[in-house]
């Protein structure tokens, strides 16, 4: 058997749709286990769906937009209330995630140090463009920065 996407499937929409039942106040679907993803087997393939795509499904009887991604609005992947779920493109979500930290030198993405020129150095970049860079002398200041144009960018963007 081999995986497949699910998002132009109209025969595994309507198997979804007839072979669950959705809460729409909690996102839990009856029938189907509560983890992130759902697998099951339909005419020999083996699908293997975002169990939030399928609260989707429920709630508009259609797959989310191919072109965009099915991002958790309160970042919790185990929340799949439909309130809790929105279509964003890849950039929007990409700004949404939480900053990780570099293990090597603990800054938040988006933060570098530059020792030629003892500056902290913000970069944010959407689709491979800098949309933001400038330096600072402190990390409290470019982490500040970080996030506060962050934020603008996230709003821009919706």
């Amino acid at each position: 058997m081999s995986k497949h996407r699910p998002k132009r499937d109209f025969l595994v929409l309507d198997h979804v749709l007839n072979n669950s039942a959705c809460d729409f106040n909690t996102g839990e679907v009856s029938g189907l286990p509560s983890r992130v993803f759902v697998s099951f087997g339909l005419n020999g393939k083996l699908y293997n769906i975002p169990r939030s795509y399928i609260v989707w499904a429920h709630k508009y009887k259609k797959w989310p937009n191919e072109k965009l991604i099915l991002d958790h609005k309160d970042g919790n992947s185990y929340n799949d209330s439909p309130s809790n779920l929105e279509e964003v493109t890849r950039s929007q979500n990409s700004l949404k995630q939480k900053c990780k930290r570099n293990k090597k030198n603990n800054l938040p993405k988006g933060v570098y140090y530059r020792k030629d020129w003892s500056k902290y150095i913000v970069r944010l970049t959407i689709n491979n463009k800098t949309v933001f860079m400038d330096n600072y002398f402190t990390i409290e200041e470019a982490i500040y920065w970080n996030s506060l144009v962050r934020k603008c960018l996230i709003d821009s963007l919706k």
